[in-house]
């Protein structure tokens, strides 16, 4: 966080801005549904224990199927593109590249060395590195911007500006047992899950999913839904009830298009 602070000659505050506003303090305090969910969409070996020394800026394999990918698209056209960046290159990105984009290999290699320095700084087990990559990611990542609020940094002020949510609820929302027995705690939980799935997913192209167009947002989610149960990340009744549980973009509330 950064920001600004104004006291008084006797110390009280006359004006205080943060930017992100609310942050996690600590990973370890965020529902497992909300970390384990980003894991699996961006970077699924990035808090591997098994693997002490891992270099989160490299991700060989991805990395090799994008480079080959775009050269297919270069060639024959029309064909989509995954992206190769970790989390912790895409945190370089956002923070160095100009306009938050990566226009050349270069800046792709640069992004790379930056992120294995970093990870590396301190020591040659990555792990708590690691953890720091997806609390920061998790804390800052760019979510386009909203007329009269401004830019939107982070999952937390992510879920307050686009869905009026206060994060430090529905965190604990998600870290409650999913029981199918409380109908109505497990509908809380769905519409908060798919709140955060959808910001996850909308960092991709945020101004188009969460300004432009919601409906596609919508669809995305709806495809990973059954991805996330399949793999074991989100259990059959949070599904379930997902699938039934439609979210709002608050500001098609503000403009009477629910």
């Amino acid at each position: 966080q950064a920001g600004l602070r104004l006291n008084a000659f006797d110390g009280s505050i006359l004006h205080t801005f943060k930017e992100p506003t609310w942050i996690f303090p600590n990973l370890n305090e965020i529902s497992p549904y909300i970390t384990n969910t980003l894991l699996f969409i961006e970077d699924r070996n990035l808090l591997n224990p098994l693997k002490p020394s891992h270099n989160p800026a490299v991700e060989w394999d991805r990395f090799l199927k994008a480079t080959n990918d775009l050269v297919l698209k270069k060639v024959f056209g029309h064909r989509d593109v995954p992206g190769g960046s970790t989390l912790a290159t895409q945190i370089e990105k956002f923070r160095h590249s100009p306009d938050g984009l990566t226009l050349k290999p270069i800046q792709k290699i640069t992004q790379m060395g930056s992120a294995s320095l970093r990870a590396y700084q301190h020591s040659l087990d990555t792990l708590e590195a690691r953890k720091g990559i997806a609390l920061d990611y998790i804390n800052s990542v760019p979510l386009a911007a909203l007329p009269g609020y401004g830019e939107v940094f982070g999952l937390g002020d992510g879920l307050w500006a686009y869905y009026g949510e206060d994060p430090k609820k529905l965190n604990d929302l998600l870290k409650m047992p999913v029981d199918p027995e409380n109908p109505s705690i497990l509908l809380e939980q769905a519409k908060a899950y798919k709140e955060v799935l959808s910001l996850f997913l909308a960092h991709r192209r945020p101004t188009e999913y969460l300004m432009e167009n919601p409906s596609i947002l919508e669809e995305q989610v709806s495809k990973y839904l059954p991805l996330l149960f399949q793999e074991g990340i989100i259990p059959y009744p949070l599904f379930a009830a997902a699938l039934e549980t439609k979210i709002t973009h608050r500001r098609l509330q503000i403009l009477g298009r629910e």
